[in-house]
């Protein structure tokens, strides 16, 4: 179930202008016996970008993370954005895994 304390917001005059959403990564610490949390989508308004408000939620999202007994982090970003990998090395985060995103069409059905 969701729970708001995840999002972590910054706001300037009462508008969001930054997230980023933080929670256990449940099924993964159930299966593994683990404490890991994982940090979810992350967004900054075009005009706030460059402002550090990205870095600073992220670090606010592993401490709570830290705080409600998480032990590592982990979360999903596209090689292609620059800016979020630059910022996540600078956070001390490390390449784990490279994936393979795959589709395909589905069938049509009905008439």
């Amino acid at each position: 179930p969701f729970n708001e304390e995840w999002v972590h917001v910054a706001e300037v005059g009462g508008k969001i202008v930054s997230t980023v959403v933080s929670m256990p990564d449940t099924e993964y610490n159930e299966y593994f016996h683990a404490r890991r949390g994982h940090l979810g989508p992350a967004a900054t308004l075009p005009e706030y970008r460059g402002r550090n408000l990205a870095s600073a939620l992220t670090r606010r999202a592993m401490n709570f993370l830290y705080e409600k007994g998480m032990e590592t982090v982990s979360l999903y970003t596209l090689e292609q954005n620059t800016p979020a990998v630059m910022l996540l090395k600078k956070l001390g985060f490390k390449v784990q895994h490279h994936w393979k995103f795959m589709r395909r069409s589905l069938p049509k059905t009905g008439p």
